[in-house]
């Protein structure tokens, strides 16, 4: 009796769904649902589990096939964007298409100009598109910006203009923001739950931009770089920017930020003393922590390699560390510590 009673017992907890909706979230199943999005974890962790094995052996066999996005001929790609199931596609002709790549069969939607533009004769060139799970944006050669719905299409929600060069363009990975940099200025646009678009400008002459991401019901934050320095940019905190580091001398290659760090490369140049002998300046990969996005310091300043740091990317919680740079923080991080960064 005792036997059975204890094997009662598990079974109650091997089919506990709570359990199996955190095993699912923990191995970075469906991060943002909740318990009753799914009427059996076990079966969904499953599937997940299969799903991921499988495309890992495809990858690993070369197995798959390639599906070509139809658009008419004759218009050059500009810039193309993706993200989840969406891809946006920018062209010389100054149109702008989307397509939701589960439903290869259905056409592109078009995303139409603003009144102004649309009959501007000859449409001025895309120069760059950003697309999330929400909206998708495009960045003129005339300096107009365009933000659309990605579940509605159509028709603008939101235009604006800026003067001078386009050198920059980012949409939020999980919120509807979008920061652009043109000529000497940097504009940040985001709406509320009600539609409502909130503006905060400054003057910077930023090469790359991005904005922070896990900002969802707070306001936003931009990190962008201009030259030698990063900069954090914050609505309702003044539009002057908040240096977060310089590194003189050595203008930085590439950006990159999570929730919680912001990554970025530097090119070094000129000459250090090693060994004994002078040897060329090599790139190096700063990583800093961010709490609460108004402490900043500086998490580490690490080993460089030959060449220039031409990427910066934050993994995922699931990801493991794809190069052997320790990140001290006064202790070294665990190898397997989530905030751990790429470098390419």
């Amino acid at each position: 009796m005792r036997a059975v009673n204890v094997s009662r017992a598990w079974r109650v907890l091997a089919e506990d769904g709570v359990l199996w909706f955190r095993m699912c979230t923990r191995e970075g199943y469906h991060p943002h649902a909740s318990v009753s999005d799914s009427p059996c974890w076990k079966s969904t962790l499953r599937d997940c589990r299969n799903s991921a094995k499988a495309v890992r052996s495809n990858w690993k066999n070369r197995v798959g096939s390639i599906s070509q996005l139809q658009f008419e001929l004759g218009k050059v790609l500009c810039d193309v964007s993706s993200c989840d199931n969406y891809v946006l596609a920018g062209y010389t002709s100054g149109d702008v298409r989307l397509w939701d790549t589960l439903h290869w069969d259905a056409t592109a939607s078009f995303l139409k100009a603003n009144s102004l533009s649309a009959l501007t004769n000859p449409r001025p060139h895309v120069s760059l598109v950003q697309v999330n799970a929400t909206v998708a944006a495009a960045a003129y050669q005339d300096g107009d910006y365009n933000l659309w719905s990605t579940e509605t299409g159509g028709e603008p929600l939101h235009h604006y203009q800026l003067p001078g060069t386009i050198r920059a363009l980012a949409v939020s990975p999980d919120t509807p923001v979008l920061v652009s940099a043109a000529g000497s200025d940097v504009r940040l646009d985001g709406a509320d739950d009600c539609g409502y678009w909130s503006i905060c400008k400054c003057v910077s002459q930023a090469q790359s931009l991005l904005v922070v991401p896990g900002r969802a019901g707070e306001r936003p934050v931009a990190a962008l770089a201009a030259g030698e320095s990063v900069h954090l940019l914050k609505p309702g905190e003044g539009e002057e920017l908040q240096l977060l580091h310089s590194v003189y001398g050595h203008p930085v290659t590439c950006l990159d930020a999570s929730d919680s760090l912001v990554a970025f490369g530097v090119k070094r140049a000129g000459w250090s003393m090693h060994d004994g002998g002078n040897k060329v300046g090599s790139p190096s990969l700063h990583l800093w922590f961010l709490a609460l996005v108004n402490k900043w310091r500086q998490s580490c300043n690490e080993e460089s390699s030959p060449g220039c740091v031409v990427t910066a990317a934050l993994p995922p919680v699931s990801m493991w560390l794809l190069v052997n740079w320790s990140i001290m923080d006064g202790s070294p991080l665990p190898r397997g510590n989530c905030n751990l960064a790429f470098v390419c």
